[in-house]
């Protein structure tokens, strides 16, 4: 159209009429139309002028990187110019091969690939973006901690200290000793009552010490847990055991399987850890299925460290009970632990069956339950429920005031023993064995079979009742450099038995460390025994627990019941 209009705008001026930019009948002159044949293309655009005559003038440039010719573009500044697209080109040292790009008007060597962080450069190391960052690896450096020294690291790109040796374990610090690990865990001393789950009392600690959270789901790396731990609660460094705590009757192989591991990220409920779990803890012996569901009990507690612990004379360390998915298990590890007082599990372990409850006659009963174990909370049978003992059976009419029936007694490391006095009502069957010697699994003492009672609080009896009680041990897990038990200290999981009706079986004892002095029958895993009335309830015994000690130096003591012991190189 420009070419017509300027031809036309030429045949005009050639019959020398005037006014040709303006006289519509002869011709027309649009100024500042686009046009084409500008003398300064390829690289700039063209402008109709109209005075003197009508012409096609260069106006601005045009863009950058137009081509204009084989192997040239448009400058952005109105001349064409040499680039050859796509070819090879040097991008620099801590970047990829390189093609020649002219989008910008100019060739310029561009590569999308970058060089792994840490690939050696000329002053120092590739910082994974494509430059060259200077890094001077092995040279010395403050972790930060008096316990570890540092060398600076180039492998992420960038120097960072990187802890190079730890000092030993038991080594003082500011505060207290080197746990061996590269830091300082301070020294403290427990004069009162303390329950790890619930009270801090490491200094500028406002969490529990030794808290417990549900595991929902397993990866080999890490753990999604049921709720985040609050803030502070649970940090990288801390030191954590898993392990499962409870199955389901179709499901009991993984119940005791634990190990101890280090945190090294938390994101809301999911922590990331150190190193790769080595143990499973689903519904099989080679998986994590069935954990989401709860089908298994898993539980991650963090277990606190100390350099110097002394656990004073009249004073009690504790945790909290098993509730039905967590409790029962304390944990700590200190290089020199000092127990003049108690460390105790008694009564935090699995619970007892449903007991009958009568109205004020005190002569009827319901079937009772059976007691809790590895299998989950019993039901009002006889049989036993693997280590949980057998109800007792129903009856009318037989006054049992001051003439109650004892109990079978549950099962751990033995099975439990018959009960007596049952007056003709049908025997729940003793518990059975369960759990290891050598430590590889980790079980809490079973609970009873239910019992009878009366209350003027049933109008009309009877009635079946969960009490929601323990009587037995729970799960004491220990490491120490040395530990050692004075003449008022003791370390208890022992089952209790606290009248004629019911006794409750022993939990499990792990104690580690490099020399164990654990005095004579101080270190205790018992099962509980009924009380002798005198008369128609001679006593009966519930299983032992476990005692399981693994030492380095020396070993020094006696414990009850006798311990599994095994001298290792690195306890």
């Amino acid at each position: 159209m420009h070419r017509i209009v300027l031809a036309a705008l030429a045949a005009c001026a050639m019959s020398g009429c005037s006014g040709c930019s303006n006289d519509k009948s002869t011709a027309a002159c649009d100024a500042g139309v686009a046009c084409a044949t500008n003398p300064g293309a390829p690289c700039r655009k063209g402008t109709v002028a109209c005075s003197p005559a009508a012409s096609c003038v260069d106006a601005s440039p045009d863009d950058a990187g137009l081509a204009c010719g084989s192997g040239a573009v448009c400058n952005g500044s109105g001349a064409c110019v040499a680039c050859a697209a796509g070819a090879a080109c040097d991008a620099g040292e801590c970047r990829g091969a390189g093609q020649i790009a002219c989008g910008t008007g100019a060739a310029a060597c561009d590569s999308s690939t970058s060089l792994a962080p840490g690939t050696p450069c000329s002053s120092g190391v590739c910082s994974g973006a494509g430059s060259c960052a200077q890094c001077d690896a092995g040279l010395a450096c403050d972790t930060g901690s008096e316990c570890s020294s540092g060398a600076i690291a180039c492998s992420t790109g960038a120097p960072r200290c990187q802890v190079s040796a730890v000092a030993a374990a038991g080594a003082p610090c500011d505060g207290g000793l080197c746990n061996g690990l590269g830091a300082c865990a301070p020294d403290v001393t427990v004069s009162g009552t303390v329950d790890l789950s619930t009270d801090p009392i490491t200094s500028g600690r406002d969490c529990a010490e030794g808290p417990s959270y549900g595991v929902q789901q397993l990866a080999t790396n890490s753990a999604v847990l049921a709720g985040a731990p609050d803030a502070g609660c649970l940090s990288p460094g801390d030191e954590v055991m898993l392990i499962d705590l409870q199955g389901n009757p179709g499901a009991v192989v993984n119940v005791g399987v634990w190990e101890t591991l280090r945190v090294q990220s938390i994101a809301g409920g999911s922590v990331q850890f150190t190193a790769p779990k080595a143990r499973f803890y689903g519904d099989t012996a080679t998986g994590d299925e069935g954990i989401d569901d709860g089908g298994q009990h898993v539980a991650l507690v963090r277990i606190p460290g100390y350099g110097h612990l002394d656990v004073a004379e009249g004073s009690l360390i504790t945790t909290g009970r098993w509730d039905g998915g967590l409790g029962g298990v304390l944990a700590l590890r200190a290089e020199s632990l000092q127990v003049d007082g108690i460390i105790s599990v008694e009564e935090r372990g699995y619970r007892e069956g449903a007991w009958s409850r009568d109205d004020p006659k005190c002569t009827d009963n319901v079937q009772t339950g059976q007691g809790e174990s590895i299998a989950g909370p019993g039901t009002e049978v006889l049989e036993a429920n693997f280590g949980g003992s057998g109800g007792i059976g129903p009856a009318a009419g037989h006054f049992f005031v001051s003439d109650e029936p004892t109990a079978s007694t549950p099962g751990h490391a033995q099975p439990g023993a018959p009960g007596n006095n049952y007056e003709g009502r049908d025997a729940g069957d003793p518990g059975a064995a369960y759990g290891v010697a050598d430590g590889g699994l980790l079980t809490m003492g079973s609970g009873s079979g239910g019992n009878l009672t009366c209350s003027d609080v049933v109008a009309q009896g009877p009635v079946l009742v969960e009490l929601d009680f323990s009587q037995s041990g729970g799960i004491i897990y220990l490491h120490a450099g040395t530990l050692t038990l004075g003449a008022t200290g003791s370390i208890t999981a022992d089952g209790i038995g606290a009248d004629v009706r019911n006794a409750a079986a022993g939990g499990s004892i792990m104690l580690r460390g490099v020399d164990l002095s654990l005095g004579t029958g101080q270190v205790s895993a018992a099962g509980g025994v009924t009380v002798d009335n005198g008369g128609t309830n001679p006593p009966v015994s519930a299983s032992p627990g476990y005692i399981t000690v693994f030492f380095k130096s020396s070993l020094a003591g006696t414990t009850s019941p006798p311990a599994f012991s095994q001298q290792v190189a690195d306890p």
